[in-house]
């Protein structure tokens, strides 16, 4: 059966979230992906604008509870990320996208939450 990559875009626009104080977590409304080649690998992408001052923050990014990016954040720079994802996370149905701020002290904007997959045509 022959493959394509296809895309979801799950947010568009900006959350921020804050730690220690403040929304600590954001959960994307649940998504589908029909097609999806479920053994193939994928890859998440997204924009983050941090605030940490002369701190950090650390990000945590899980899609159907397996966390796919943990980084921390050292820097005010906003950035794009890729993380490449292992195959059989993905569900045909009822997937789920959660962000959490885990530790530091500051801020992260989050945006431009892409999902790129192998999907069977």
């Amino acid at each position: 059966m022959p493959t394509i990559t296809d895309c979801i875009t799950l947010q568009s626009s900006t959350t921020t979230l804050a730690y220690p104080t403040g929304d600590r977590d954001y959960t994307a409304a649940e998504f589908d992906a029909p097609s999806a080649s479920l053994s193939s690998r994928g890859v998440l992408m997204f924009r983050v604008v941090p605030t940490v001052g002369d701190g950090s923050v650390r990000l945590k990014l899980t899609l159907n509870g397996t966390v796919v990016s943990d980084i921390t954040y050292r820097s005010d720079m906003g950035r794009t990320w890729h993380e490449i994802f292992e195959g059989n996370i993905l569900r045909l149905q009822d997937n789920e996208l959660k962000a959490e701020l885990t530790a530091g002290n500051g801020s992260a904007s989050v945006s431009d939450i892409t999902l790129f997959f192998q999907a069977n045509i």
